[in-house]
């Protein structure tokens, strides 16, 4: 008789879902910012929302052109990486700020 181990983890993440390679650009710019700026300097920012936000809505519009057409390889003139890149760093950035004030408010609540 065959022994089948059992694991109940049904309802657990499913990180094999991700596809890790979309995140090298991530990481690309994370890494270009440590070395301008320092290693996560990012998470210690006054204001960080707003001004990630308003980072994000940059980048965001600076992929679009006069017509409205959109181009997902426009490069950003600094960094010479996507701009879409910057997006998806940026959004990480916002939930990073939304889980900390999260946080803080549940702490604040006990």
């Amino acid at each position: 008789m065959k022994n089948h181990g059992l694991k109940f983890d049904n309802q657990k993440l499913q990180w094999c879902l991700l596809p890790l390679k979309l995140l090298t650009g991530v990481v690309k710019i994370l890494t270009f910012g440590a070395k301008k700026y320092d290693r996560n300097s990012w998470q210690n920012l006054d204001n960080g929302s707003e001004r990630y936000f308003n980072a994000l809505i940059r980048h965001l519009t600076a992929m679009q052109d006069e017509t409205g057409n959109i181009n997902l390889n426009a490069l950003d003139p600094e960094s010479n990486h996507p701009h879409l890149w910057h997006v998806q760093t940026n959004a990480i950035f916002l939930e990073h700020f939304r889980q900390k004030a999260e946080i803080k408010q549940r702490r604040a609540e006990r």
